[in-house]
């Protein structure tokens, strides 16, 4: 039993020890030094990053094969890497020395991790990056042949599928599909699996070095590199191209760069963290090359190659994983006495989550089936695929199919509530566009927080129901009846009837009954639960097509059957997903959550289906978000555990250390969607009147909230002087930006307005004496040189006229704007006493007289909005003004000025996307470029928040 357990703990424990780097754990006068303090999320950020830097170094290296064998791409990208290492070695002062006892390891770990460059990077030479990329990343899957269970064969078996579904051989999917002339051959395929193969090694082998610096590790791994890619070269490919373009010499940098933060990241975060949750951050990699290999490369990308990377990574994540539920029998109703296993604080949302990815692929493939069956044709199927799907893991966990007497009567109406939203949702979808159908479904959760005070007894707050009421407005965005919108706007033939509507709202209601009836079958198992309500579907839709629809389709084509096959395996995943996250979590907090289906099928609705969506459509779903986010925030329990001081001990909250740095990006996306709003409004008011609107929308809003909490409006007297500072400068920054922007050049007005944030680390530390923090200090300049990507301005890309060229008071205009924002800043965090409503009210008060004062006195002209549509804009761009400065508030209150201005960059990137789906303009190459860098300096200065 002790070397069970010792064997459990080794598995269990971080690949190498959780000391600083170039430090060693060593014990001092008998007593072993304690290790430093991480935050619980360190080890994972590390490795998401790292995944982040090898997707960018996976693109450079594809960009490189157009030019250059892979040998040669390899040789490149390990000088530079070496290189770099070799200078942080340096400046550490770090030893290069290895000892006799880890020398073999090392070099085994050289030779193998050549060999999966070497047959990587020729996949990726072949190959479209995705799918190379996907075939790369089924290598954690191999390791489940280490140790065979029946769960691991299950989801080997699955995986290979979706592997399938990526390769797409011919005999299976046809030779003459759209992208055939660039799948791969299949000596690419073999050797990316080849690759994959030696990946495993390569972890097994990592895990044996456990004592070895990153840096030594990655320093003799690079030099070996480079000697055996000479070596092949020189005697194997015997020619050898120097690159001759800037480009390719850009790539060849930015490769080997990117290759050194990435190992350096990768091997920090198996430092401290399992290996197990480690690893399945990895998968972020294929995310993020799906990305790039789309916008930057420009290659078509296959939605089977979508569907194999969902099955593989789901797979990988669902065998990692805890165990959902204990998978001993029902009988254990006995063994509530027992102590229950200690979860992390996120697992529940974060179960609810991924059943939303699930749920959103089977919506996508029910609206495919529609296009052939009814929706109770539709429900019939998928629940046979369920119903199979989950009896065999039953089968092979030996889970008990009893059910006690005390949850029979719940899980009859868990049955009978699923039923009715599958098919009241499922008609919806047939008759509707399916991002519209599913914005409509989900206002479910929240009715949850009404039904939820109905039912079981819970409070509603003022802000859920001021969200509640906002939801409903992104609703009719969505829904656009007619007697609002008209009848004869671009998507009214594909807006669904009033039939369609209803049954979605019906769908809705009666998914709330399901969050309910599940929340009270906590005690019951996940797989006991999915059973029944299968086999209750499966009956009831068979009842429904015997005498009511009597007539039945039963599928004919391959690819139907696939869509059917599909539809189970992501039902089953997403129930099983869903029932264990609405366990452990609240109703109301978990039910948020499910808003991520809204987003999922938003993209597979545009990508696989094509389907037009309405730019209506995402602004109602972004307003229903947005409340979503709210609502979240209001509701979710500290990401933290609180120490308990007794019922009598008023001590201060406890707050997450991300939480300002997450409020300011949140306002960012709040801004980003006013000035999407703004630019629509400015085409018909002058930007003072813009601001006047405005403020006087944001001021509504904020006036509601204050009266809903019963907030006193009093200031004291020495906060007063900084609130009329905050005001002065809030709308002085405004009125400079907005003059700068309509005389010069909106990219070079953004670049130098936004390099407010740079100048915020300087003015913060002069007046509210904070430190400068180096790294921060280097993000915040690294963003903004991202910012310059995206924006291009004119002084440093060319113009294209000559009359495109700022004078100097438009570009001082924007230096006063820059200098604005940052007094806006500072004073924001000088009123950390003072509630965010409160400073928002004199803000926006003043704001709008001001702007009233402007127009009357020296414009003399002012227009009212005279059609419907400003109206929605102004509506729209007050509520999300008036949310984005609660969240500014509130994050510079919590913030240090200089880190929190940092986020504000991401402004910038909500802006761009938006120009490119609400308003189609082109992207630029250079702005993804640019965005990537922006989320990555702030990627860096969250894990460097965490790590303090």
């Amino acid at each position: 039993m002790g070397a069970i357990q010792h064997s459990k703990a080794t598995e269990d424990a971080p690949l190498l020890t959780a000391t600083p780097t170039g430090a060693v754990a060593v014990k001092v006068e008998g007593e072993l030094q304690t290790e430093p303090k991480h935050h619980a999320l360190l080890g994972m950020a590390c490795v998401a990053c790292s995944a982040l830097c090898f997707s960018f170094m996976s693109t450079f290296i594809k960009y490189l094969t157009y030019s250059l064998t892979s040998m040669e791409a390899i040789f490149w990208r390990s000088i530079v890497a070496c290189l770099c290492n070799f200078i942080v070695v340096k400046l550490s002062g770090q030893d290069l020395y290895v000892a006799p006892e880890y020398r073999r390891m090392l070099l085994y770990r050289c030779f193998v991790g050549f060999s999966s460059m070497g047959f990587a990077f020729y996949s990726i030479s072949q190959m479209v990056l995705a799918d190379a990329s996907v075939v790369i990343f089924t290598s954690p899957v191999m390791t489940f042949f280490m140790k065979i269970d029946a769960i691991s064969l299950i989801s080997a078996i699955a995986a290979f599928g979706g592997l399938v579904c990526v390769v797409r051989p011919g005999f299976l999917f046809g030779y003459d599909h759209p992208t055939a002339s660039t799948d791969g051959s299949w000596i690419a395929v073999c050797s990316g699996l080849l690759g994959a193969l030696s990946q495993v090694f390569v972890f097994l082998i990592v895990r044996q070095l456990r004592g070895l610096n990153v840096f030594v590790i990655i320093h003799y791994f690079t030099m070996s590199n480079v000697v055996f890619a000479m070596a092949w070269v020189a005697l194997v490919q015997q020619t050898f191209s120097i690159p001759s373009t800037p480009l390719v010499w850009g790539a060849i940098i930015g490769c080997g760069m990117f290759t050194f933060l990435g190992q350096s990241f990768l091997t920090r975060g198996f430092q401290l963290e399992k290996a197990g949750i480690a690893s399945v951050m990895r998968y972020l990699d294929v995310v993020f090359v799906f990305i790039w290999d789309s916008v930057i490369l420009g290659e078509h990308i296959n939605h089977w190659s979508i569907v194999g990377a969902f099955i593989i990574v789901t797979v990988k994540k669902s065998s990692e994983a805890a165990p959902l539920l204990p998978t001993s029998s029902t009988d254990a109703v006995a063994a509530k006495t027992d102590a229950e296993p200690s979860h992390h604080a996120l697992l529940g949302i974060t179960c609810v989550a991924l059943a939303s990815l699930c749920f959103s692929f089977m919506s996508t493939f029910i609206k495919y089936m529609t296009f052939t069956f009814s929706s109770m044709e539709a429900t019939f199927w998928r629940s046979v695929g369920v119903l199979v799907c989950n009896y065999v893991v039953v089968k092979v966990s030996g889970t008990s199919l009893d059910v006690p007497q005390e949850y029979r009567k719940m899980l009859l109406y868990r049955c009978i509530a699923g039923f009715a939203c599958m098919g009241f949702a499922f008609y919806a979808m047939s008759q509707m566009v399916l991002a519209d159908a599913s914005s409509i479904v989900f206002t479910s959760p929240m009715l949850t927080f009404f039904f939820g005070a109905l039912f079981l007894h819970e409070k509603i707050d003022p802000v859920s129901l001021l969200c509640a009421f906002v939801a409903f407005g992104g609703l009719i965005c969505v829904v656009r009846p007619g007697f609002i919108f008209g009848y004869n706007h671009p998507t009214a033939a594909t807006d669904g009837s009033w039939i369609a509507v209803c049954s979605g709202l019906l769908g809705a209601v009666s998914q709330v009954f399901v969050f309910l009836t599940v929340r009270q079958l906590k005690g019951l198992n996940v797989f006991v639960i999915v059973h029944y309500f299968a086999l209750a579907s499966v009956i009831l839709t068979m009842l429904w097509l015997a005498l009511i629809q009597q007539s039945f389709y039963i599928p004919s084509t391959f690819l139907l059957w696939r869509a059917i096959i599909g539809t189970g395996i992501c039902t089953f995943g997403g129930q099983m997903f869903l029932t264990r996250g609405f366990q452990l979590e609240k109703a109301g907090v978990a039910a948020v959550m499910r808003y991520l289906d809204v987003v999922f099928v938003f993209v597979w609705d545009s990508i696989i289906l094509g389907e037009h969506i309405n730019h209506w459509s995402i602004v109602g779903a972004l307003i229903i978000l947005s409340c979503a986010i709210v609502i979240a925030d209001e509701k979710q329990a500290p990401l933290l555990p609180r120490v308990d001081l007794g019922p009598k001990v008023d001590i201060i909250p406890r707050r997450h250390s991300l939480r300002g740095l997450a409020s300011v990006a949140v306002s960012a996306l709040c801004f980003s969607i006013m000035t999407t709003l703004i630019k629509y409004q400015t085409y018909s008011m002058t930007s003072m009147e813009a601001i006047f609107w405005r403020s006087t929308g944001a001021f509504v809003f904020n006036s509601v909230s204050v009266l809903s909490m019963g907030k006193s409006l009093y200031v004291a007297p020495d906060k007063r002087k900084i609130l009329a500072l905050r005001c002065l400068a809030g709308f002085s920054s405004i009125g400079f930006a907005f003059y700068a922007v309509s005389k010069m050049v909106l990219a070079d007005a953004s670049a130098i307005i936004f390099s407010s944030p740079i100048m915020t680390f300087f003015f913060s530390a002069c007046i509210l004496h904070e430190r400068i923090d180096p790294v921060s200090l280097l993000s915040a300049i690294v963003a903004f040189s991202g910012l310059l990507f995206v924006v291009r301005p004119g002084f440093l890309f060319g113009y294209d006229h000559p009359s495109d060229g700022a004078s100097w008071d438009a570009v001082g205009a924007a230096l006063l704007g820059a200098l604005g924002q940052v007094f806006v800043f500072i004073t924001v965090r000088k009123l950390q006493g003072v509630h965010a409503v409160v400073i928002v009210h004199y803000f926006m008060l003043s704001s709008a007289i001001v702007a009233l004062v402007w127009v009357l006195a020296i414009q003399q002209t002012f227009v009212i909005p005279a059609v419907f549509d400003e109206w929605r804009a102004i509506v729209g761009c007050g509520f999300f003004t008036f949310l984005g400065q609660m969240f500014l508030t509130k994050g510079f209150q919590l913030e240090n000025a200089g880190t929190a201005s940092v986020m504000r960059y991401f402004d910038v990137v909500f802006v761009f996307i938006w120009d490119s789906t609400i308003l189609k303009e082109h992207i630029n190459h250079w702005s993804v470029v640019g965005a990537a860098i922006i989320i990555t300096s702030a990627v860096v200065i969250a894990v460097r928040k965490m790590q303090q």
